[in-house]
């Protein structure tokens, strides 16, 4: 199923802005929390149909941007049971729900940051998580951002400041997109060196992204912008060769059959082959 045939099936508002990315930060927030959810569940029902991954990412952005939102129980509920069935449906690892603030990214005016009206910022911390846990369980009438602007204090708000994240266009995440050579993993043309690499495989299963982790600026989510992914954690390299890989990401919480979504990957002739069916791929809780 194409987006084209899909978007009959998405309110007037969704259907105007799904076809460019670069509009949906700015317009979804004028969509209301009822028309979102039907766009969700029009996609997920639709979801085996799909050859395309746009629509997901599209669904995925919804949810986190309801996840901020001051929604009623019984719209919390869908949003909570949809979010389980479309990861599924897609073979796929959705941003953990706690991290969702830091996908929507909080109005800059929110922490005091000083800007324009309408920036947000991606905050990453404990900080950020703490204040939502606490709005999520408060029953506040207030969305998140506004919830935030009041109830942290200035040395919180100046921690957010200092822990934003980077989330990269496609263009920029290419300088950290890998190929293989010899069975060993290339970047830019460089064989890795050895070391311990975090990594994810994006929604669509084509593109690995691998990089060093700098907590609080590059995480799992800054290579696609907080889109779903097919696999998420940490790979250990020595001299070029993947020697194990870690189901190990806090943002996505990956779990085994994502990891043999990243073992289809590697088994392609042109990556690792048959030696794949021997990498240990180890879960998080071991």
């Amino acid at each position: 199923m194409s987006l084209q045939s899909i978007k009959s099936h998405l309110p007037s508002e969704v259907q105007s802005i799904i076809g460019s990315r670069a509009t949906w930060d700015g317009n979804m927030k004028n969509i209301s929390s009822s028309k979102l959810l039907v766009a969700i569940e029009a996609i997920e029902h639709r979801a085996r149909l799909s050859k395309g991954t746009k629509v997901f990412s599209f669904a995925a952005r919804a949810i986190s941007e309801l996840s901020v939102r001051n929604l009623d129980s019984s719209q919390s509920d869908k949003l909570r049971k949809l979010k389980r069935k479309l990861s599924h449906a897609v073979k796929s690892c959705f941003v953990d729900f706690e991290m969702t603030p830091e996908i929507t990214g909080v109005a800059a005016r929110a922490v005091g940051a000083g800007a324009q009206h309408g920036e947000r910022l991606h905050v990453y911390g404990s900080v950020i998580k703490d204040q939502y846990n606490r709005w999520c369980v408060s029953r506040s009438s207030k969305d998140f951002s506004e919830y935030l602007a009041s109830h942290a204090s200035t040395a919180e708000k100046r921690e957010m400041r200092n822990n934003v994240v980077r989330y990269f266009t496609s263009q920029e995440a290419e300088r950290y997109l890998t190929t293989f050579r010899h069975g060993r993993i290339v970047q830019k043309g460089h064989q890795l060196g050895s070391g311990n690499y975090m990594f994810t495989l994006n929604m669509h299963g084509d593109r690995l992204y691998v990089g060093k982790k700098e907590k609080g600026k590059l995480h799992h989510a800054s290579f696609t912008a907080g889109d779903p992914v097919q696999c998420a954690g940490r790979l250990i390299i020595k001299n070029g060769e993947i020697k194990k890989v870690k189901l190990d990401s806090g943002h996505y919480k990956p779990k085994a059959e994502h990891g043999e979504n990243l073992r289809a990957y590697l088994s392609h002739s042109s990556r690792l082959g048959s030696s794949t069916e021997h990498l240990p791929i180890i879960s998080h809780r071991n």
